[in-house]
Formats: C-alpha cells, sequence, structure tokens
C-alpha cells in the first residue's frame, strides 16, 4: 500500500486546513478533537490521520465506535469514504465495506468471523463498525486503535466497557498510534443534551510535550526537504532522519493532543460568503457553541418543564444489536426496523402539532399495560413543507410496519377549518395517511375529536407530575436520546412565564416567542417549542388529566410540585 501511503502523494493532492496541518505534524498516540461546523472532521481530519493509523499498522483490528449504525451509515461513512478516495484509495482496491475482501488483500492477524459492519483494507487491517449498544460485546475481541465520531452523542459509561479491548498485540508497538485513541465531535452542548465527556479530554495533554513534539517534527520537515550535494552527505543526513523519526515516534507513543478549534479554521476552502450566510440564519447562541465552539450560555433557570432529567427519562440503546445492510451501502435509509423497542405489531402513537413555519411529529407505543410510554423517534417539516411531506417521511419509516392502525393526538386547533378550506388540518392529515399511494393500509383513529382546551398550566403540573412519577397511574414517560434530539432539545430550552389571572392567582405558562423569534426556520427544531407542544398532546390526556388533584372549582392551584433533586453532571 506505499502507493497510497499520503506522505507519499504529489504536493497538489495534498492541501489540508490548519487544523489537519497541525494533527499531522503532531500526530499524538491519542488525538481529540473538538471543531466547528465547516471543518470536515470526518472527510478531512479523520479520513486523513485514520490512513497514517491504518499504514502504521498493517493486518491489525481496529474499533470505529459510532452513535448508532444508522447514523454511522447514513452519515459518517459516506464522508469518510469521501475522503479515502480525495486522497487516492479506491474502493475494491484499496478498501471494502461489508463484504469479504478480494484475493489481493493481506490477511489480518486474528480470522475475520463476520464481514458484516466491518471496513477491510488491501494492508490487512480490519475496523470493526461498533454501534454504541453493542460495545460491551464488541470488548471480548481487541483493537489496537480506537476511533470514535460523533462523541457528543455518545454515552461516555458505555463507551468505557470497549476501552479495555483496546490491548493489541505485541506486533506493531514500534508505531507510534499503538493503543491509541482518535477521537472527533463538534462542541457539545449540555443545554441541548449533548454528552459532554470530550472537554474533559483536555487533561491528558501535557502542552510542553507537544510544544517538544512540534519542534521536532519541524526539524524532521526541514530535514526531508534538504538536498544533499554528495552521496556522503546523503548517507549522513538520511541517518539523522532516521535517528529524528525513532525520537519524534518515541514522543508521539505516549503523548495526547487536544484541540479545539473554530469554523474559521477552514475558511480558506469555505470562503467568506459561506460564513455570511451563517451569521445571517443562525442565533448568537448557535454560533456561538456550532461555529465559534464556545461553551453555550447557561441554560433557562426557568425551565417548564423543570422536573425532567435527561437520566431518569431517556435512554440511549434504542437501536438494535444488529440492522439489516443493504447490498449496496448506498442504499442505505434508517427505517423503524433498527429501533430496539419498536414493536411493528402494535398500534402507533402520533402526536402532532400544527405550528405555522413547522409541523411537529412524534411517533409513540406505550407498553401493554398502559404504564410506559416509549417516544421513539421525532419528526417535522419546516416551511414550505407540511403536512404532505411529513406523511411521506413518517410512513416512509415505518414502510414495514404490520398493524397499521394509528392512535392520533392533536391541538384541538386542529379540528378549525381554515380560510375555507374543506378540511382541517387534522383530517387533512389522516385523508393524506388513509389514502396514500404508496403505503397503503393505515387507519387512523383520532384520540382529540371534543377535547377540551388543554391551558399552558394543565400541561405544566401534568409534566411535572408524570417526570416526577409521585402521582400512581400516570404513565412513566421515556424517550429516545438519539432520535428524538430535537424533541428533548425543546423540552430542556422551554421556559415558564407566570402570569396573573383575575383572581390575583399566579398561573404558569410556557413562553412561546421561540416560535417567532428566528432568523431560519432551521433553528425551530431545537430552539423552539414545537415539538414539545406535540408532546403535550400525547400526555395532556383526558384519563391523564383526570388524576390530578384539583379545587372544586376545577383548576389546579391546590396542586403543589415537590422539588427534585440536580440532574447529576
Amino acid at each position: 500500500m506505499s502507493d497510497t501511503d499520503i506522505d507519499k502523494l504529489p504536493d497538489d493532492e495534498r492541501y489540508a486546513n490548519h487544523l489537519c496541518q497541525l494533527l499531522g505534524l503532531a500526530d499524538t498516540r491519542d488525538v481529540f478533537v473538538i471543531a466547528g461546523r465547516g471543518t470536515a472532521k470526518t472527510s478531512a481530519v479523520l479520513a486523513q490521520r485514520s490512513m497514517r493509523v491504518i499504514n502504521s499498522l498493517p493486518r491489525h483490528n481496529m474499533a470505529w465506535a459510532c452513535a448508532t449504525y444508522a447514523s454511522f451509515y447514513a452519515n459518517v461513512l459516506p464522508a469518510l469514504l469521501e475522503g479515502w478516495n480525495r486522497e487516492g484509495w479506491t474502493e475494491g482496491v484499496h478498501y471494502i465495506v461489508n463484504k469479504k475482501p478480494p484475493a489481493h488483500f493481506k490477511k489480518p492477524y486474528r480470522p475475520v468471523k463476520s464481514y458484516k459492519n466491518t471496513i477491510c483494507i488491501a494492508n490487512g487491517v480490519v475496523i470493526y463498525i461498533v454501534s454504541q449498544v453493542r460495545l460491551e460485546a464488541a470488548a471480548g475481541n481487541s483493537y489496537v486503535h480506537l476511533f470514535v465520531d460523533e462523541c457528543r452523542l455518545i454515552d461516555h459509561e458505555r463507551l468505557e466497557r470497549l476501552l479495555p479491548a483496546i490491548r493489541g498485540m505485541e506486533r506493531g508497538t514500534e508505531s507510534p498510534y499503538f493503543l491509541g485513541h482518535t477521537y472527533a465531535s463538534d462542541r457539545p452542548n449540555e443545554n441541548t443534551g449533548d454528552h459532554t465527556w470530550l472537554l474533559d479530554t483536555r487533561r491528558n495533554m501535557d502542552p510542553a510535550v507537544i510544544r517538544q513534539i512540534l519542534s521536532e517534527a519541524l526539524l524532521r520537515n526541514a530535514l526531508l526537504s534538504a538536498e544533499p550535494e554528495t552521496e556522503a552527505d546523503a548517507s549522513i543526513l538520511s541517518a539523522v532522519i532516521a535517528e529524528t523519526t525513532v525520537r519524534l515516534n518515541n514522543m508521539r507513543a505516549t503523548a495526547s493532543l487536544f484541540v479545539s478549534v473554530t469554523s474559521f479554521v477552514n475558511a480558506s476552502v469555505l470562503g467568506s460568503r459561506y460564513f455570511e450566510s451563517l451569521f445571517s440564519l443562525l442565533t448568537d447562541e448557535d454560533i456561538r457553541v456550532s461555529v465559534l465552539s464556545q461553551a453555550p450560555t447557561s441554560g433557562s433557570l426557568r425551565a417548564f418543564y423543570p422536573s425532567f432529567r435527561m437520566d431518569r427519562h431517556t435512554f440511549s440503546d434504542g437501536e438494535k444489536d444488529d440492522i439489516e445492510l443493504p447490498a449496496d451501502m448506498r442504499d442505505f435509509a434508517p427505517t423503524a426496523d433498527t429501533l430496539r423497542y419498536y414493536d411493528p405489531d402494535a398500534p402507533l402513537e402520533m402526536s402532532m402539532d400544527f405550528g405555522t413555519n413547522m409541523t411537529s411529529l412524534i411517533v409513540s407505543q406505550s407498553s401493554a399495560d398502559g404504564s410506559t410510554i416509549r417516544f421513539l423517534k421525532n419528526f417535522y417539516a419546516l416551511r414550505p413543507d407540511g403536512i404532505p411531506e411529513l406523511v411521506d417521511r413518517v410512513l416512509s419509516f415505518f414502510a414495514t410496519h404490520r398493524r397499521r392502525f394509528i392512535y392520533y393526538y392533536y391541538d384541538r386547533a386542529g379540528n378549525q377549518h381554515k380560510g375555507g378550506s374543506v378540511l382541517s388540518d387534522a383530517e387533512f392529515f389522516r385523508q393524506r395517511v388513509q389514502e396514500h399511494l404508496v403505503y397503503r393500509g393505515w387507519l387512523v383513529l383520532p384520540q382529540s375529536e371534543q377535547m377540551p382546551t388543554i391551558y399552558q398550566f394543565q400541561e405544566f403540573y401534568i409534566a411535572d407530575a408524570i417526570f416526577t412519577g409521585r402521582i400512581e397511574g400516570l404513565p412513566r414517560v421515556l424517550i429516545d436520546r438519539i432520535h428524538c434530539r430535537e424533541l428533548i432539545s425543546s423540552i430542556r430550552m422551554a421556559e415558564v412565564i407566570e402570569k396573573t389571572d383575575e383572581r390575583g392567582r399566579k398561573i404558569q405558562h410556557k413562553d412561546k416567542k421561540s416560535e417567532k423569534n428566528f432568523k431560519s426556520v432551521e433553528e425551530l427544531p431545537e430552539k423552539s417549542t414545537n415539538l414539545s407542544d406535540a408532546f403535550k398532546y400525547r400526555i395532556c390526556t383526558r384519563k391523564n388529566l383526570s388524576m390530578l388533584p384539583a379545587s372544586k372549582d376545577s383548576s389546579f392551584f391546590s396542586f403543589s410540585r415537590v422539588e427534585m433533586p440536580s440532574e447529576p453532571k
């Protein structure tokens, strides 16, 4: 594979942004990267780094941990292969995905039992792709290097189960990447439920050691570019380069590099128009986190859902251990069949909010006894898209569902006929589902007809009662941390405001300004209250509301909330 080594590529094929140049010079055993939007974390940073690691450790096993198989095949793998292809690797010649490799590929040290969820390289390296729900099972194997992308979506407690497997074998110990770690991610935003453990890897780096490595690497580069005049000079230069390389690799083999960079590191590629567009569309908070890689401002101190806790009310093992993959990975599209807690033989529950700029829908299923509601996936359509586009996405995702009954929860305003329309929004959704030309056989059973108005103070109390679990008979709520990420963000970002009624009582209201104050509709899924409103219609049922303590005039002001302990950091 020497013809595909990055170091052998012509200069005009080796452009790298400042981040890639820094990583190429330092090239420590462990590399931890937080980078802003548009920095080519996978297609450049991880692609180039992984090529160097692979070339240095032929015939060894490596692991690539991901949030879910679905996200890896839909998002990470295409970008990784794009980077490899740009650097000169060709599918079928230098690598192959999920297939037995051709005869010219070298054999790995350890036989491969199954090629599913693997990337085989021509020099004998086998990369095992491992979802976070499979990390414990994968720990039975051994790997010489671990790659992790989308770290903000991965539970570190789960990742720790794989770390003992980074043990390798004696062959390859001369490589500086042996038993190393390469992690990359956007800047995690704790306000929206991201995992923040990658920030803690900063403490592993010794800046003085990194400065020494960079100095030695620059010296080596200068030596490599030197042009000796005589054969004797060339022999001496070669010996000095070899000595410098050994010294440099010895330093790299025990060092860690932590880097946090802004999107401007790739400004020469992205261009000024890219940033002008970003700044015109993103909020100041988005720019702070996703472009400048800075910590988000403090979360709301006036939470509308004050008792919601990530550790109590979400789950991160929502993907099956094993998912079906197409012969050609370019045809991969996630479906409900990849969800662990999805039952194709049980009815679906769909709760929906009809917003002016965003239509939101959440799919859930309840346990047989009704004691638990699992929210499996959220969907949304942003203006100009609407109900037709949303229905297509939902039914496509649940195309293999067998018991095609939908219990439909929605805002009673969805029953209104707007502008002289023949059908209300709720009726239009129902018709669009039941008369779909491709996904046939669905029956929609409305649950919100003749439903009284659900006041925001009622939602506040019922949600608090459910999240605290102190009223017997109310269901437990569990939300998929990966597939309902926008819903979780909407819940965590929702703020409460208090208004005084005519009797002088303080009434809780949800602050809805986020649905109107935005630069771009792209902000709405995570930043607005739209999805949390769809969530409301599923939990604020007649049965649930009837279980709240109420005064004689049917208000809920006698219901006092019990304070919950703070969520662990």
